[in-house]
């Protein structure tokens, strides 16, 4: 649930070298600020706009002014700006004038600079990228550093967390962040993440995310198929015509697996590839058309082909290299030399435009005995090595970390591929040896600075039900992680604090120590914590029963649980406020039906409404404001609300379910603004109906867009022939 922003400390001095002083945004309510982007601006900067706004409005409740304004030399639309005490620039800074030494620390990453001047008496923020990422990570870090927001998780009823208020000053508007990473991303496993996800890893400084890369800007634009290279070869058409492309896995060819000395159907293959290319190079913009890792990985398997060419001394392409079947690199020398042939005809056809991946995963894992092309981006994935300690630790992960070096001397685009997020239900603190292995990558002596982490999705689904108990458990591990992408070397205890802090609030002391007595338990002993350690009954057996720390856990959970705020607590002294006062109804205006928490808030609402004898109104199906220029320029409730989709009756019936079943189901009235929803609901309330209370469950008349003949005719058409019009 939101509970929104506190400002915190810092400041700055501007350009024009004034002291600490606090530049407002939001005075009582009301904006003092506006938001100026140029009419040359990306759909990432004007979507970086839309979020600016978006949490400036969330947490104050006034509504941000976007401006545009004119980049001709006759600057035609002056007057476009409003008066405000604050106005805030999402902008590029130029080589020439006083950001130049931003633009020339900023060029070719997505880091930014927040900088301040003052222009006949209005205070200018100017938030800096070289790039629209850069703006966007901008941003965020600017919200960041002047309220107490913070974006924990992608589920959306717990993505964002902060504090209220009806003021907002900005203290902290002089600084810059340039990341020590290129390249942030996570694979959300076995799934394709939503929009919850890319906006989680969006916030939280990510730069490669997968839905919407143009929104988002993503910096590493990908295709491809994971563990996919087999159906380039396109084996429906091809498997009867060419067995022979295809690997021998116990006396019979299968599609499952390409034969690594079958080069005569590299041509199929690079058909099928370029094809692909061209349809994404298609939704990209002319300036972004490039491909910066086409995924061309062998598929999850030890099973390679066993013809007898396949298992005879391999020679290299250099025709002097020789390597025996019975060498680590055998396998993988073959795998790459026939991925280097599509590499070197991919660089031909797009100039450098287009790198392929491959992961180095089982046999693939040796660096072959060659340099790869430079149009080759290798994901290092160290699967079997001890979290708990460093890769660099050669007693624990010896092999692992000579893996990792000898990578850098034949490949120069190297991404480290970790899988400390995967399927965990115990919140194993694992980012203090994340953090270490980050720092050796960037400082080894061919440094790795592209980080990729596996994560499951933050969802309930049948066949994953841990997914979320997952989240729920070391949420704040997943999000260190992600933080140390973009900087390893900060200071986690501070940013452990900083997430307990803003995560927990007044619950934020007991669920720091939490966490640090299952570290220290953690770290006390040398028994080995791999990927796929996901049993919680044996981390609680060996980290919190044996060691005897199951009253010390429990007391600090108790101690959090005591301090929580509890909405609910507070909207019950309301509800009793307002029932002393007469009041017999509640309404509740919702977007949606909602699910989650926010169905469970609902919940908590109707029985206060059912004990208290009210009635409870429920209106949605409501598009807010779409339309956010004109919601920029005037405000809310200015006549740009929509009909929203039909839906949501199923979810209504588990929620009504869940009030019968305790006898606490209100009378209750339900509004669809949809008219697609009328009869579903007309066949909704007859299935909770209930005695005494006649008609106790009503549909609402035809309101809003539907008042009129025809929406009170269905309305009212919808009641006769599905329940009882004489109850109504």
């Amino acid at each position: 649930m939101k509970t929104s922003i506190l400002l915190i400390g810092g400041l700055f001095s501007s350009v024009c070298a004034f002291g600490a002083v606090e530049i407002p945004l939001v005075e009582d309510g009301k904006a003092v600020c506006e938001i100026a982007v140029s009419d040359r601006r990306s759909e990432t900067v004007a979507y970086a706009a839309d979020e600016l706004a978006r949490w400036i409005g969330e947490i104050t409740g006034a509504a941000v002014p976007r401006r545009v304004y004119c980049t001709c030399r006759e600057r035609c639309n002056e007057d476009a700006f409003g008066d405000v005490k604050t106005r805030i620039y999402l902008e590029t800074p130029a080589l020439k004038g006083p950001f130049r030494a931003d633009a020339l620390a900023l060029a070719r990453t997505d880091g930014f600079a927040v900088r301040t001047v003052v222009t006949n008496g209005v205070s200018e923020i100017r938030i800096l990228g070289a790039t629209d990422r850069g703006i966007l990570n901008g941003v965020y870090s600017f919200l960041e550093e002047n309220t107490d927001i913070i974006w924990p998780r992608p589920e959306p009823a717990l993505s964002a967390i902060f504090t209220k208020t009806a003021t907002l000053a900005a203290t902290k508007t002089d600084y810059r962040e340039i990341p020590k990473s290129k390249e942030r991303y996570w694979g959300w496993g076995w799934h394709t993440p939503g929009v919850a996800e890319t906006e989680f890893e969006s916030r939280n400084r990510g730069n490669a995310m997968k839905v919407d890369a143009n929104k988002y800007a993503a910096s590493v634009i990908k295709a491809g198929k994971g563990h996919g290279f087999p159906s380039y070869t396109n084996p429906k058409e091809n498997f009867e015509k060419h067995p022979e492309w295809y690997s021998l896995i116990n006396g019979k060819r299968s599609s499952f697996q390409v034969c690594f000395l079958a080069y005569d159907a590299i041509p199929e293959i690079l058909k099928n590839v370029t094809n692909e290319i061209e349809a994404v190079f298609r939704t990209l913009p002319r300036n972004r058309r490039r491909i910066d890792y086409f995924n061309l990985s062998n598929p999850d398997s030890w099973m390679v082909c066993q013809c007898p060419r396949c298992q005879a001394p391999f020679t290299c392409e250099d025709g002097k290299t020789v390597v025996q079947p019975d060498d680590p690199a055998f396998r993988s020398a073959q795998s790459y030399t026939m991925k280097n042939k599509i590499a070197r005809e991919l660089k031909r056809i797009y100039r450098g435009a287009v790198d392929i991946g491959e992961y180095a995963y089982y046999y693939t894992t040796e660096p072959p005995p060659f340099a790869l092309e430079t149009n080759f981006r290798v994901q290092y994935c160290p699967y079997g090595e001890d979290m708990k300690k460093p890769i660099s630790d050669d007693v624990a992960n010896g092999n692992w970390h000579r893996l990792l070096d000898a990578w850098g001397t034949c490949c120069r685009k190297v991404n480290y591929r970790s899988y400390a997020g995967c399927g965990q239900t115990f919140p194993r603190p694992i980012e203090y040896t994340y953090r270490s292995n980050l720092v050796y990558c960037l400082t080894r002596k061919f440094p790795v600075r592209e980080f990729y982490q596996d994560a499951d999705l933050d969802i309930v689904e049948k066949p994953h039900p841990e997914f979320k108990i997952g989240w729920d458990c070391w949420g704040m591990q997943l999000w260190l992680m992600q933080r140390l992408w973009w900087d390893p070397t900060v200071d986690l205890e501070e940013l452990r604090e900083r997430y307990c802090r803003r995560a927990y609030h007044a619950a934020w002391e007991p669920m720091l120590r939490y966490q640090n007595i299952l570290r220290d338990s953690f770290y006390a002993d040398n028994y080995p914590s791999m990927y796929n350690s996901v049993d919680s009954r044996a981390y609680m057996l060996q980290y919190v029963k044996r060691p005897g720390l199951m009253p010390k856990v429990y007391e600090c959970l108790k101690e959090a649980l005591a301090k929580k705020r509890d909405p609910m607590k507070h909207l019950a002294a309301r509800h009793d406020y307002f029932a002393e006062h007469g009041c017999v109804l509640s309404d509740y205006g919702i977007t949606e039906i909602p699910e989650g928490r926010l169905a469970d808030y609902l919940v908590e609402c109707m029985k206060l409404d059912a004990r208290a004898g009210w009635v409870s109104q429920l209106h949605f199906n409501c598009i807010r404001n779409p339309n956010s220029r004109m919601f920029a320029k005037l405000g809310p409730d200015t006549g740009y609300d929509i009909i929203g989709e039909a839906g949501g009756v199923g979810r209504l019936a588990k929620l009504f379910d869940r009030l019968e079943k305790e006898d606490l189901l209100p009378k209750t009235i339900v509004y669809s603004l949809n008219p697609s929803d009328c009869a579903a609901l007309g066949s909704l309330i007859g299935a909770f109906q209930k005695g005494p209370t006649v008609g106790k469950l009503q549909l609402g008349s035809a309101w809003w867009f539907n008042d009129h003949w025809a929406g009170m005719r269905q309305q009212l058409e919808a009641l006769a022939e599905l329940g009882c019009l004489g109850n109504f």
